[in-house]
């Protein structure tokens, strides 16, 4: 397996780990401040749940966070040229004014760990552009960029019905997609009481109950209005009252000032169900203590979680440390909990288990290290401006013995090491101090830095290791001219071909919707490049680091071509043999669903095995996917070398993500294609069901 496959599954495994991770700690946190006194009401006779109504109070549950808030503009009279437009209309039929919809970024691909690590930060993502429907339902949503690669959807939000998501929809610059007709579906009632446990039906006033799907995506860009959820408040007799739940599986929680947090979780509300449910709240526990670096100091606004390692009572919550370090986390049930400290600057510190009602809980934050780093130039000359990129190290695997041998792995024969990103960002440095620039914010572990400078090929240091005793180590990094690689782009009959895309990359980076997906997060050793060829279909890439590279070469009118295993060597020019692009074969076509053309379908292709042709001798693999137009039409936007292919497609604006694996089974056909040429490939999807 290659360095990139390996790296390609650590960034899937990341991702799912991260994923798990969310879904631990999407509970919303206790607050970091004393619980507000409930001010005496007049006496008024007990409400039934039929008389109560949905209030938007402020919530009572979660610490004022760090979110990314979106900035209104004044566009008044200005004209996007791409967005989103459509219609939505009530469970009825009719025009469904004044709901507010907001256009979101989809968490898809590489997007996915960098949003949900925002996420867990407190950063949520903005809408993207937002708006409320007019008296006729219509709703428009310009942006001002178009990014085809990027996934957005619609989110409708509704005070009367229940909210709407249109997912998979991609803007195409100077296109208007139309979402069509989005008919809300109407909500369900949910009622219920919470009371004081154990004081024989005490109710509790204002407490909130909240309503979150227990099956939808973790939450990396959050609905304006839904951050916690559907919300609804009790009234002096402890009832509450949703009248706009969705049918599905939800997590329903109960919190009250001075109350634990109690969540009944997986609670399937349906039609014709009594959808009703009680709350019992106990007494609420709380952890303090102080958190304070090795001298005692006390670290302010650092971020306390506790979470409960019983599952019998789970329970998160969080609080923020004051200017002296100090915490309480309240809200807690009985239970063992494990508690971490989080600042910046400084490294997580965790201690499990710690009892709900510890008042004195010491938590140490190491400071994070740094590293101090020298620049020269090719002749030893410091240089002043340049960024620097920090990366994990990780040693190269020695070799295996050949197996009853007795001989030890050959250590010429050891495997490269390899490196990794980290979240640490880049660091554009000018004119530093006394010529050394300095980089904070690792924890322990072994790095290397990568180094970019106008002028030089980038650069990599030496490993070097970063502890707990304070001391940073000092790198030196000298910058070189690098090598060269340079060619020509020919047409299967021998003709230059002008406007080729060549690109540089990883030897052993492979080419597929895996790596395409993720490459952002598969760290690289090379130069990454880019560029046309001249109307000599000649290419020229200079500075170089040194090391293995692949050649890739694409055409809209042509087969793509990939060239492997050429070494960039310091100070020397490797010139490439002709690159031979052969014509392929177009593929193109209309997809309806029930009979009329549909937008925002995906086709996909990839190519299968053909039993009449050795192993050894089968084409490389190819995939490629392409989206269906206002019209209904794609085209793939490769061209396709001969062999056997299955072609299917699904549309990306189903709800259920399984209806999607239902239409690319159903779907599936098997192709044979030539050497050139065009294929007219058409698909008659049935709607779900």
């Amino acid at each position: 397996m290659s360095n990139t496959t390996r790296l390609s599954f650590l960034a899937l495994a990341l991702v799912a780990a991260g994923v798990g991770a969310w879904f631990v700690l999407r509970e919303q946190p206790i607050p970091d401040v004393a619980p507000p006194s409930i001010t005496a009401q007049n006496p008024t006779p007990p409400a039934t749940p039929d008389q109560l109504t949905l209030q938007a109070d402020k919530p009572v549950d979660a610490p004022p966070p760090d979110v990314r808030t979106e900035v209104k503009l004044d566009r008044t009279g200005r004209k996007f040229d791409q967005g989103v437009q459509g219609i939505v209309e009530s469970p009825h039929g009719g025009p469904a004014a004044n709901c507010r919809v907001f256009l979101m970024e989809s968490a898809t691909g590489g997007e996915i760990f960098r949003m949900m690590t925002l996420a867990q930060r407190g950063v949520t993502l903005p809408p993207v552009a937002s708006g409320t429907t007019d008296a006729q339902g219509q709703f428009a949503l310009g942006v001002e960029f178009s990014e085809p690669n990027k996934a957005f959807e619609v989110r409708v939000v509704s005070d009367r019905f229940a909210d709407l998501v249109q997912p998979g929809i991609r803007i195409q610059e100077s296109n208007w997609y139309d979402a069509g007709r989005l008919k809300l579906k109407a909500g369900l009632s949910l009622v219920g009481q919470v009371t004081a446990a154990g004081s024989a039906g005490m109710p509790i006033a204002d407490a909130e109950v909240s309503v979150r799907s227990a099956s939808g995506p973790f939450e990396v860009s959050v609905t304006p209005g839904r951050e916690r959820g559907l919300t609804a408040k009790t009234d002096a007799a402890g009832f509450y009252r949703f009248e706009n739940v969705p049918a599905g599986v939800h997590n329903i929680a109960a919190l009250a000032p001075g109350y634990a947090r109690v969540t009944n979780a997986s609670v399937t509300v349906s039609e014709n169900a009594d959808n009703r449910l009680t709350f019992e709240l106990p007494r609420g526990l709380s952890i303090a203590g102080t958190v304070a670096d090795p001298k005692g100091n006390g670290v302010p606004r650092a971020r306390v979680t506790a979470i409960a390692i019983s599952s019998k009572a789970p329970v998160t919550a969080d609080s923020f440390t004051d200017d002296a370090g100090k915490f309480e986390i309240l809200g807690l049930v009985e239970g063992p909990y494990q508690v971490t400290a989080a600042a910046d600057g400084f490294i997580d510190a965790t201690e499990k288990p710690i009892r709900a009602g510890v008042q004195d809980l010491p938590l140490v934050l190491e400071k994070q290290g740094s590293v101090m780093v020298h620049v020269m130039g090719k002749s030893g000359q410091t240089l002043r401006e340049y960024t620097l990129t920090t990366k994990t190290y990780f040693p190269g695997q020695p070799a295996a013995a050949p197996a009853n041998s007795g001989q030890a792995p050959i250590g010429a024969a050891n495997s490269e090491p390899t490196y990794g990103n980290t979240m640490i960002p880049p660091k554009n440095i000018r004119n530093p101090k006394d010529g050394v620039a300095v980089v904070d914010g690792l924890n322990p572990g072994t790095y290397v830095m990568q180094v970019n400078a106008r002028g030089y090929a980038m650069a990599f240091s030496e490993a070097f290791t970063v502890g707990t005793d304070g001391d940073a180590p000092i790198v030196e990094v000298q910058m070189n001219e690098g090598g060269v690689i340079e060619g020509v782009v020919v047409s299967a009959n021998g003709q230059p071909l002008p406007g080729v895309t060549v690109e540089t990359r990883p030897n052993d980076l492979d080419d597929n919707p895996f790596t395409n997906m993720f490459q952002s997060m598969i760290p690289s050793k090379v130069t990454r490049g880019s560029m046309k060829t001249n109307e000599l279909g000649a290419f020229q890439f200079k500075l170089l680091n040194p090391g293995r590279y692949q050649i890739k070469a694409s055409h809209p009118e042509h087969i793509e071509v990939f060239k492997k295993n050429h070494e960039v060597i310091v100070g020397q020019t490797l010139t490439m043999q002709p690159i031979v692009m052969m014509p392929g074969c177009v593929l193109a076509g209309t997809v309806r669903v029930s009979g009329k053309p549909t937008a925002q379908v995906k086709v996909s292709i990839n190519t299968k095995n053909d039993p009449n042709i050795p192993p050894a001798n089968r084409p490389a693999s190819f995939m490629c996917e392409a989206y269906t137009d206002a019209q209904g039409v794609y085209r793939m936007p490769k061209r396709l070398p001969p062999g056997l292919y299955e072609v299917m497609a699904a549309q990306q604006t189903l709800e259920n993500p399984l209806y999607q694996i239902v239409q690319f089974q159903k779907s599936k056909q098997e192709i044979a294609v030539g050497a050139q040429g065009q294929m007219m490939i058409d698909f008659n999807l049935d709607p779900p069901q």
